[in-house]
């Protein structure tokens, strides 16, 4: 990225710095500041350029500020709602361009957790309860095979507003989905209670983890489906 292509628009603390690369690959990038009195402050940071998307019926967009996006939900054609299943934080995305969210609500606070890592994974948007969203946590044990209540979350958020003013409040959570799911397994043949127990990786073949969620044609059967057990 040479310093030729770089621009900075805007007035005021109200600045857009945009990066053109030349290549795909890595650079880091430094940033200087200076006003009209000589005070001035920096960052760097690394970023990884992709190839483009070589392709007319894809749009090349690049949402930043997460790198492990796991699940969203469209709220019209222009914005989105996305979780990762590494923060609590679901975030508003523009779908049609690049750039950081617009806006983000943190769970964490509303969760019995102590901060801990929920794991979202999957979503759905209510096709009953006009603007209501769920939310569901991996119910797996960590990367080391210890047992993780926190992630034993199925929550629900309310979208306020519309386009890139919507907001989320929370309306609540249920925490018993996981031990009603392995107690169906049991009885299923399919033994959940030693594929989730404590010690066992959630990511081996024989393991408890769920990836997906979606409402049914019918409005009130959810579908799960599982990372593990295979």
């Amino acid at each position: 990225v040479p310093n030729a292509n770089f621009t900075v628009t805007g007035t005021g603390n109200a600045r857009k710095f945009k990066i053109t690369p030349i290549a795909a690959g890595y650079a880091t990038i430094t940033l200087k500041v200076t006003d009209n009195v000589g005070q001035f402050s920096q960052i760097s940071f690394s970023l990884a350029f992709s190839n483009s998307i070589t392709t007319t019926a894809v749009k090349d967009v690049y949402h930043t500020g997460m790198s492990d996006g796991s699940t969203a939900v469209a709220i019209d054609a222009n914005y989105m709602f996305v979780a990762d299943d590494e923060t609590n934080q679901i975030r508003l995305f523009d779908r049609n361009n690049s750039g950081l969210p617009i806006y983000a609500l943190d769970v964490t606070e509303f969760m019995p957790s102590g901060g801990k890592e929920i794991d979202i994974e999957a979503s759905f948007k209510s096709a009953t309860i006009p603007n209501r969203i769920y939310w569901l946590g991996s119910m797996s044990n960590n990367k080391d095979g210890e047992l993780r209540d926190d992630r034993n979350r199925l929550f629900a958020t309310d979208i306020v507003g519309s386009g890139a003013n919507a907001t989320l409040t929370f309306v609540g959570y249920y925490a018993n989905l996981r031990s009603k799911l392995i107690a169906w397994g049991d009885a299923n043949g399919y033994n959940f209670t030693a594929k989730a127990a404590s010690g066992v990786d959630p990511k081996t073949i024989n393991g408890f983890n769920v990836e997906g969620f979606e409402m049914g044609p019918d409005g009130t059967t959810a579908y799960i489906a599982f990372r593990a057990p295979y």
